[in-house]
């Protein structure tokens, strides 16, 4: 069982990583729209 503590820091891990894997979604889109 995990500690009430551990929740945030487990949530921020995965907001961080879920906006980094948007924005090269994103970036990937971009750059395949102007070849």
């Amino acid at each position: 069982m995990q500690t009430k503590d551990d929740l945030p820091s487990r949530v921020r891990r995965l907001h961080v990583r879920s906006r980094k894997l948007v924005e090269s979604l994103f970036a990937g889109n971009y750059h395949s729209v102007f070849k």
